[in-house]
């Protein structure tokens, strides 16, 4: 196998415990013979050494919804003297812990995450074989966010660098 095929196939592999809608794409996998879940419990502690007046601290949580390689049991935090929210981008799953803390309070938070995995069986030497995924797959991954435009300047970027590409996003997609 090259490099460049693992790599590939790798990254789709880790962006599927990352995104849920790539969920789909990847649930036609096997799940690997035996393949048990397992717990883990995942602490991330900040504190914050020299704050200067308010502060806040954000910290990524463990997925908010089920993959079919993962399941989060809990996300549970703490922010002594501080408020702290747990907020959950639904589109992604995401989950973000922002902590606040008034001037004079010493800013701590821990994040306690209980996660279950379990393994799954991908044949890394089927390159091209995998099931076409539909568009509608497909779509969330194309949309434009506030983070992530892509119309304006990104868009006519993109297409100057693609034109005359044989396959792509400007060959008769209307997309970018």
């Amino acid at each position: 196998m090259r490099r460049r095929d693992f790599l590939r196939s790798a990254s789709v592999l880790y962006a599927g415990a990352a995104f849920p809608q790539i969920g789909n794409l990847l649930a036609r996998g096997e799940e690997a013979p035996g393949a048990a879940w397992r717990t883990f419990e995942v602490t991330i502690r900040v504190e914050v050494s020299k704050p200067s007046g308010a502060t806040r601290v954000w910290l990524p949580a463990a997925l908010s919804i089920e993959t079919p390689f993962q399941k989060t049991l809990a996300n549970k935090f703490h922010a002594p003297g501080g408020r702290a929210k747990l907020f959950v981008a639904n589109p992604d799953a995401l989950g973000i812990v922002a902590a606040e803390f008034p001037a004079g309070v010493r800013p701590v938070v821990t994040l306690v995450s209980r996660v279950s995995t379990r393994n799954c069986a991908a044949d890394f030497t089927a390159a091209g074989k995998a099931p076409k995924a539909s568009r509608a797959e497909l779509e969330h991954f194309l949309r434009p966010t506030k983070l992530l435009p892509t119309g304006g300047i990104v868009k006519s970027t993109a297409l100057e660098i693609t034109a005359g590409a044989k396959n792509g996003p400007g060959e008769g997609s209307g997309h970018l």
